[in-house]
């Protein structure tokens, strides 16, 4: 079927026949397009030209539709084309050559994303019903379509929510989203039970594919289906926690794991804390945004945030004033554009919403609607954050996060090498421990763990580079002004390995062994015998 796709001349999308408005709804997608250029390799948006109105692109105002556009553009972008899982692969195999179609009118694919993406980041989010879901997981199918370089972990949380009737689909129909290299040579084989699918995906991802960081769709739930251990994610239920943005809690270690083929995988890494308190935020079972019904008004969302707030100040020793920051980075999970380079002003500005938080945690002061629509783009972030999570409270003081909401007292923190989000792991009476699943923890996720706080004035970036068009780590010394690729923690190179001259040295290093002559991504710095020399109490982990 793959290379019917790729081969065809043309690919006709067929949505269906015209009804709910769909005619007004392609007109005005098209519409949409036309005024604006977007900028793919950086994401951004231009007018189309010199006559276009301010009113396309001014990101703190809604787009100039009416209700009736609006309600027709979620109307199509509901119908259920847009929930098939293998519909992915049809259309990453043949955007350039696709045409989408419902009754006699018609977009070609590239109006259609441009359109998809402009919603996506114009949309007051609290202020029309259910477009932000309809246009996110448009947007996911167009992502996929528009870039080849998707990893397992970031293709099945695009797809979490797409449908297919065999569970162990959730696997094979995503296998050409990807390059070749990433798809860890998975072989489609339905005589293996759904349970053997993916303990064989978890196992190759920390074993062939260089690190665990599938553990971080572990998410503890009863019942599971079908019945497996903790550490291995139940892929046929969509993750109620949205993913954590960039983590890098175990830097770049390599997972150091073993299997013995009895239902225990055994993971080496720190325990840096326990939970010592926790306070759920939304009603259990609450829908994640992107299956609700209608977006939350922000009165509903402030009111999860007064819960947080009050259980903070009934259980913090700290100073919600003096560390508003740490808290405000913690709720958002930091999804913030200081983490940028250049600044992405499609994600929240720290600064600006720093201007408000304070405001937001006086429980003493009766707050506006205007106030809150003018918050909303931060608590439409705070929504996606703690739709299925805890706020947590720790042993060790300053460190506080946000957890999975089946996370209990005494739940351990941990830091796995290999995996690049803090998971949560449960004692058991045996000495073993359950995967709870993964959490952010302000002040964890840049690998203190493992190498110690960043001296104060360094700080870790993503950071475009034109020449290699994409994004990598880089550190930047703010008093200096002055970048780097190595991070300031790391002393010399350990001994018998040597960096290795590439293409792309100036964003990112890979080392050879002088021994092996073997080349690896991996930081031969953050080998368990490197780390323990740093004095990191490592220990093995029994996952059941």
């Amino acid at each position: 079927m793959a290379d019917i796709y790729r081969s065809a001349d043309k690919v006709v999308i067929w949505l269906g026949p015209e009804e709910n408005g769909s005619d007004l709804a392609l007109s005005a997608m098209a519409t949409l397009a036309s005024k604006v250029h977007v900028n793919w390799t950086h994401q951004t948006i231009d007018p189309a030209s010199e006559d276009t109105e301010f009113s396309w692109l001014d990101l703190d105002r809604p787009l100039p539709f009416d209700h009736e556009t609006h309600r027709s553009v979620v109307l199509l972008l509901d119908r259920p084309w847009f929930g098939r899982l293998w519909i992915w692969q049809e259309v990453s195999l043949a955007a350039d050559r696709a045409e989408i179609l419902c009754g006699t009118k018609s977009l070609t694919w590239d109006v259609f994303r441009t359109a998809v993406f402009v919603m996506l980041v114009r949309v007051k989010p609290a202020k029309i019903p259910r477009i932000i879901g309809t246009a996110k997981r448009a947007w996911g199918i167009c992502d996929v379509a528009n870039r080849n370089n998707h990893k397992l972990l970031e293709i099945l949380g695009k797809t979490k929510y797409a449908q297919c009737l065999d569970p162990r689909d959730k696997i094979f129909g995503v296998l050409y989203l990807m390059p070749e290299y990433a798809r860890l040579d998975i072989q489609p084989d339905y005589n293996k039970s759904v349970a053997e699918v993916f303990l064989d995906v978890i196992l190759r991802s920390i074993f062939d594919g260089t690190d665990a960081n599938l553990l971080s769709c572990c998410e503890l739930s009863t019942p599971r289906t079908p019945i497996m251990p903790s550490w291995v994610p139940d892929f046929a239920r969509p993750q109620r926690c949205e993913a954590i943005w960039q983590p890098r809690a175990c830097w770049y270690s390599s997972p150091q794991a073993r299997h013995n083929g009895d239902g225990i995988l055994t993971m080496t890494g720190v325990c840096v804390t326990c939970v010592t308190g926790y306070c759920g935020i939304l009603p259990a079972g609450s829908l994640a945004p992107d299956l609700a019904e209608q977006s939350l008004h922000p009165r509903e969302i402030y009111n999860a945030l007064r819960t947080v707030v009050s259980f903070l100040r009934a259980n913090w020793q700290l100073s919600l004033k003096q560390d508003a920051e740490i808290l405000c980075r913690t709720l958002c999970c930091n999804y913030f554009s200081d983490l940028c380079e250049p600044l992405n002003k499609y994600r929240l500005d720290f600064t600006e919403v720093m201007t408000r938080f304070p405001k937001l945690l006086d429980l003493t002061e009766e707050v506006s609607e205007d106030f809150l629509w003018e918050c909303s783009r931060f608590l439409s972030r705070f929504y996606y954050t703690v739709v299925g999570r805890a706020f947590i409270l720790t042993q060790k003081e300053g460190l506080i996060g946000m957890a999975p909401e089946a996370c209990r007292e005494n739940d351990c923190i941990v830091v796995l090498l290999g995996c690049q989000s803090p998971i949560v792991l449960r004692p058991t009476d045996d000495g073993s421990f359950i995967v709870v699943g993964e959490c952010y923890i302000q002040g964890l996720m840049d690998g203190e763990a493992l190498l110690g706080p960043l001296p104060s004035n360094w700080r870790r970036v993503l950071r475009f580079d034109e020449e290699a068009k994409g994004t990598w780590d880089a550190f930047i010394d703010r008093d200096r002004g002055i970048w780097q690729v190595e991070d300031p923690r790391f002393g010399p190179l350990t001994e018998g390995w040597c960096e290795e001259k590439h293409p792309k040295d100036h964003v990112y290093t890979l080392f050879r062994d002088k021994t092996t002559d073997v080349v690896d991504w991996h930081d031969p710095r953050m080998l368990p015998s490197s780390l323990r020399e740093r004095g990191v109490e490592l220990q093995d982990f029994n996952l059941v």
